[in-house]
């Protein structure tokens, strides 16, 4: 798992929007832009509402990639479930993969 981070406070203004993603069940994304370390840049930061896993993505690769929010959470959640399923199979064997089951099991299909 990633380094901890504070969502709530870290971001001034949380924006939502609901999304629809293959395999998974209807989510909400919770998103909003914060500093980047000790620069002057920003980051998009985002979660799925009711987890705690933060996925980040500073503001300027975010541009360059995409510029559409929606298509963003829906391209890094389908890889997401790629991963989770993996972990799955494997029986979700390490710790952190534990920490990921508990926090998504109730929003990604476990079958295909």
């Amino acid at each position: 798992m990633q380094e901890e981070f504070e969502f709530d406070s870290s971001i001034d203004e949380i924006n939502e929007t609901k999304i629809q993603v293959k395999g998974w069940y209807p989510v909400t994304i919770e998103y909003g832009i914060a500093p980047l370390g000790q620069s002057f840049d920003f980051q998009m930061c985002w979660r799925v509402q009711g987890t705690e896993h933060v996925f980040r993505i500073p503001l300027k690769v975010f541009y360059e990639l995409s510029k559409d929010y929606e298509e963003h959470f829906t391209q890094v959640l389908e890889t997401f479930r790629i991963d989770y399923l993996d972990w799955y199979k494997q029986g979700f064997r390490e710790p952190w993969m534990q920490k990921y089951r508990a926090q998504f099991k109730n929003f990604i299909y476990t079958f295909e």
